[in-house]
């Protein structure tokens, strides 16, 4: 564990004699802590035919670095790794006895959920952690009060197509710096970039991406949310559950050590589906998320006129059926809400929140192959 100081000061006085030796194997944690890592590792690799013998781990993203196409040798076995969020919701205590509010409020981590840590005591000292140990580190900033208003700007831009000049006008930095720091958020696991969707339909569609918080617990914090019951209240509600919404997707994928094939999508007019799944065999899921409790077919209006544009661009013969070589998937058009009660039509379902488990299983298998429709899952 290179936090520990015997440990770090151990690699770091004769890195390339403590991986010879190493036979058996090491794990090692925090690997990011020393880059010089990187090359000694795959020197005492090529030396050693056996594979396996090196698990690396760490609070930041060097996952790219070492595994990048041009250091991945012929011959050398390596395994793509795993990115460990905060729990997913198929894996905290059952959300039928939590409201949403609390849900948005306490967010994932296993100090809030397992060991009962109240979020105001662990997510500003958790952020603190991250920039001593991590993001100091990385860049050696000098300016950490500034930082946290960054970081705090970011979380007022959830749910929002990403500005950066608006986030460092906020803050008072140059655009230069906010693109930095935002990688360093990145880099740290704190917050995520959702692409704009890459087939435009023939339309003008809005191309920069939307930026969200792994965990809306560290964005509730961020937002100084006193306790759950002001989470409803919050001018920024909705946005907290689509991220709820848009993170418990990326998690779930990522725990299942598959990448999340979702993207957004927005038009030039305003008018915007807040995810898209795309499949392996043509299908698209059309995700709306609306932080109401109650069930409204307005929800639906922006699938119905999506699915109305992609039918109106998929190429037909005089018969009235759709070519073989029509490439425009077909739409199911889903809404998850805040409500209690799960509904389905034949063309359209709407999701509670409570149900977020069993969705998630479905869009994870229809990623993986042609499985039966949402709409028939009931």
């Amino acid at each position: 564990n290179l936090d520990r100081s015997d440990h770090f000061e151990l690699l770091e006085s004769d890195l390339p004699g403590v991986l010879h030796q190493q036979s058996g194997g090491m794990i090692i944690d925090e690997a990011q802590r020393i880059p010089e890592l990187h090359d000694e590792l795959l020197q005492a690799i090529d030396k050693n035919s056996h594979s396996g013998l090196f698990i690396l781990s760490g609070s930041q993203n060097f996952h790219d670095r070492f595994l990048t196409y041009g250091n991945v040798k012929a011959g050398r076995d390596h395994h793509p790794g795993y990115h460990l969020f905060p729990y997913d919701i198929s894996e905290a205590s059952p959300i039928a006895e939590t409201g949403v509010y609390e849900c948005i409020k306490n967010g994932f981590y296993p100090h809030v959920l397992v060991q009962g840590i109240k979020p105001a005591d662990f997510y500003p000292s958790y952020v603190q952690g991250c920039m001593e140990r991590d993001i100091r580190l990385l860049r050696a900033m000098e300016q950490p009060s500034l930082f946290i208003n960054f970081l705090r700007s970011c979380a007022g831009h959830i749910g929002r197509v990403l500005n950066l000049s608006a986030l460092a006008d906020n803050v008072g930095i140059a655009v230069n710096t906010a693109k930095d720091w935002l990688g360093l958020l990145e880099a740290n696991f704190l917050v995520y970039r959702l692409e704009s969707h890459s087939h435009h339909y023939k339309k003008r569609i809005i191309k920069s991406p939307k930026l969200y918080f792994y965990d809306t617990g560290l964005a509730s914090c961020l937002l100084r949310i006193p306790d759950a019951s002001s989470v409803g209240q919050h001018y920024l509600y909705g946005a907290l559950f689509e991220n709820l919404v848009i993170s418990e997707i990326v998690k779930y994928f990522r725990h299942s050590g598959t990448k999340p094939p979702i993207s957004y999508w927005r038009e030039s007019n305003g008018m915007e589906i807040n995810c898209l799944l795309t499949t392996r065999t043509n299908r698209l899921f059309a995700l709306e998320i609306k932080g109401g409790r109650r069930q409204s077919t307005e929800y639906f209006r922006n699938l119905k006129r999506f699915d109305k544009l992609l039918t109106s661009q998929r190429p037909h013969t005089s018969a009235g059926h759709q070519k073989s070589e029509a490439i425009i998937p077909e739409v199911e058009k889903i809404v998850v809400y805040a409500g209690a009660d799960t509904v389905f039509t034949p063309d359209t379902s709407m999701w509670s929140w409570h149900d977020m488990p069993r969705l998630l299983d479905k869009l994870l298998s229809a990623s993986s192959e042609d499985h039966e429709a949402l709409s028939d899952s009931h």
